[in-house]
């Protein structure tokens, strides 16, 4: 969605005190921002698998040794990110990269360990930006933190040990400013790992004169993300944005689907014709409508051919070679399945309009041959293209959250366009993005609607029910009194009857008709169900699902689930 853009680094704070809202409606305004930190331990690694930097962890562009040290030196570069960090004042800041450290131990305690079985300390903030959580910055400005549990931070960092030979974890996390914002449930660290930590929060109450602020208590909750999908497989993009939006939902403490931001590193550009696009709602046109293709030809020949160029993409084909049938299958299924999974999910997603936010050499480019390898001389004669990309971004849930203010980003930053990141401006590799929106209340269902809805589900299985125990009954009986029969019969036989005989053919016969009654009866109620779900409103279903989770105490059953099986009670 197009909105206003503001200078890159501006204040949210300011921000917030220059913007309105046309709408009356209790609302709370909140800011976000998200920085790809560049962890330290990613500039120039050796990877112990090949012996070489990859090309994408290179930074060509920063040659001599004078520059080396003044951009990608963590003595320069890290106070200016931490600059960055405070300068921002969003309400959350959404990082990726973190690189953590191993809590230090005093020489006492190490004193008292001696005898003992070692164990590794825990990771903890490094302490360059310690300071955005310390008592030092001001109560409106101090922010706390949320990471994922050290177990999963001890998985990363033992792939780093073994890889990059260096015992540090690297991490997505949330920072939010603790006056303002509280995480609230269960659901703040369990699932999380290390790119993907999600929370739910809600204001904190505003306390003055010895009242409490209404508005401020009452206001929706709301699930941040930080996010880093994966950089070379959309599946696992697919799944990875897939469970964070699971865990969104599941984070919400009513019927109705919780305002969601998920921010992050999404190492794709979200292009037509990709899985990553597909978790888009369509773009709505100035009249209030999905437009509207004239030509429905013309659109699927458009669809095919975003397809074809996104697949080849995502395999990293050579230029000129065609994705095979089989892949564009396979393709094609993965995009596909991504709206079904909204719909049954009922989520409205849209994406801020960012620009692009990496500037860098394009090493998949078959005429850009990484310098890595080369001497000064001949990598400061070797010439390059310097390539952009869309690879951040904000993604909302638009039923419940307005943007109002955007940062500009690369489309208003010509040094960083020609020079590259990190520089002298940016010290990090990309640029980051921030985003102020207006948190509006939920939609709902009145108290008599929401009655209604479930008297009608449990009117309808109470219906379904009693038929098919009816139909059982009949069925019952009229065997007895066939058995009764054959029974008799048996008795006038000569025949000795073997203790594995088969049942009598009439016997068989009613049991074959039986079951095929009584799937049509079940085809019949399945098709009931599925008219009924298909004429809720999208607020209906919403109540529908959590009225589902009640019954089944907290198991994940599905609409579609209650579709093709009926009611599944306590």
């Amino acid at each position: 969605m197009s909105v206003q853009t503001c200078p890159h680094g501006t204040s949210m704070s300011d921000v917030r005190s220059g913007s309105s809202s046309s709408s009356s409606i209790s609302s709370t305004k909140l800011s976000i921002a998200s920085f790809n930190l560049l962890a330290p331990l990613y500039i120039r690694p050796i990877d112990q698998r090949t012996g070489l930097v990859h090309p994408f962890a290179s930074f060509d562009w920063v040659i001599s040794d004078e520059d080396s040290k003044r951009i990608l030196g963590n003595e320069v570069r890290l106070p200016k990110l931490l600059q960055k960090l405070l300068d921002c004042k969003c309400d959350f800041i959404c990082v990726q990269e973190l690189q953590l450290e191993r809590e230090r131990v005093e020489e006492d305690d190490v004193a008292a360990c001696i005898g003992k079985v070692s164990r590794r300390q825990q990771f903890v903030l490094p302490q360059w930006i310690a300071p955005l959580i310390e008592s030092s910055v001001s109560d409106d400005d101090k922010y706390d933190i949320l990471l994922p549990p050290q177990d999963e931070l001890e998985k990363i960092a033992e792939r780093n040990r073994r890889v990059l030979l260096t015992d540090a974890a690297i991490t997505n996390a949330i920072f939010y400013k603790s006056k303002k914002w509280n995480p609230v449930g269960t659901n703040n660290v369990v699932g999380n790992t290390t790119t993907c930590v999600t929370s739910t929060f809600c204001p904190t109450p505003i306390i003055s004169d010895d009242s409490v602020d209404v508005d401020s208590v009452c206001v929706d909750p709301i699930a941040i993300t930080s996010i880093h999908l994966d950089a070379r497989s959309e599946e696992k993009r697919v799944q990875q944005l897939r469970t964070c939006l699971e865990k969104s939902i599941r984070c919400g403490v009513n019927p109705y689907t919780p305002a969601c931001i998920i921010a992050g590193d999404y190492n794709c550009e979200l292009l037509d014709g990709s899985a990553i696009h597909a978790f888009l709602s369509p773009t709505i046109s100035p009249s209030g409508m999905p437009p509207i293709a004239d030509d429905h030809d013309e659109k699927q020949r458009i669809q095919s051919e975003n397809r074809m160029m996104e697949c080849a993409s995502a395999l990293r084909l050579s230029s000129g070679i065609l994705p095979t049938k089989h892949q564009l299958k396979t393709w094609d299924e993965l995009v596909d399945s991504v709206p079904k999974f909204i719909k049954c999910n009922d989520l409205e997603l849209r994406r801020i309009d960012t620009g692009c936010t990496r500037a860098a050499y394009d090493h998949d480019n078959e005429s850009n041959t990484s310098t890595a390898a080369l001497g000064d001389d001949n990598r400061k004669n070797n010439r390059q293209t310097m390539a952009q990309w869309k690879l951040d971004h904000i993604l909302y849930t638009s039923s419940t959250l307005i943007p109002l203010m955007r940062w500009v980003t690369l489309e208003g930053d010509e040094y960083s366009r020609t020079v590259g990141l990190p520089n002298d401006h940016i010290p990090t590799d990309h640029l980051p993005i921030a985003a102020m929106f207006e948190l509006m209340p939920h939609p709902q269902l009145c108290t008599e609607l929401m009655n209604k809805l479930t008297g009608s589900i449990l009117s309808m299985e109470s219906r379904h029910e009693l038929e098919l125990k009816r139909t059982n009954e009949d069925i019952n009986m009229q065997r007895a009194e066939l058995e009764k029969t054959t029974i008799a019969q048996s008795v006038q036989s000569t025949k000795k009857k073997q203790k594995k005989d088969p049942p009598p053919p009439e016997i068989i016969e009613h049991i074959q008709i039986s079951r095929a009654f009584v799937k049509e009866i079940k085809i019949r109620h399945r098709v009931e169900r599925e008219s009924s779900v298909a004429k809720l409103t999208k607020l209906e279903r919403m109540v529908f699902r959590h009225f589902l989770g009640k019954r089944t105490l907290g198991k994940d059953l599905t609409i579609e689930q209650w579709i093709e099986n009926g009611s599944c009670k306590k």
